[in-house]
């Protein structure tokens, strides 16, 4: 069944798609790259653990399975992103420059945060 898309988004839309962490890490780095395999994003959320061990590789298996199940579909329905389940490809979609200048404003916070 196909998931319809929504032309433009409300502001309580955007904060409540950018009040989850995962979603404003995987539209950070889509605004640098623009366009990434769900490999490539997985591998941006898993942390980074170079020890070879089984933990890097359970978390990089999590985090394709939520980008897969839950993340992706959601943004995709928001137009935020483009996902193309069958070609594991995933590119900023039409909404995207709403939440951007938002995604900014939360750039902001953070850094300040860790300042």
């Amino acid at each position: 069944m196909a998931q319809t898309r929504q032309a433009t988004l409300e502001t309580d839309t955007v904060f409540t798609i950018l009040s989850n962490t995962t979603h404003r890490s995987l539209l950070w780095y889509l605004s640098a790259v623009e366009r990434a395999t769900v490999r490539e994003l997985a591998g941006h959320l898993a942390p980074s653990n170079d020890d070879g061990s089984d933990s890097r590789l359970e978390s990089h298996q999590s985090a394709l399975v939520a980008l897969t199940h839950d993340h992706l579909p959601r943004l995709a329905a928001y137009g935020v992103v483009d996902y193309d389940r069958s070609a594991d490809d995933v590119t900023i979609g039409p909404n995207f420059d709403e939440v951007k200048p938002f995604l900014t404003q939360f750039e902001d916070v953070e850094i300040d945060s860790v300042e």
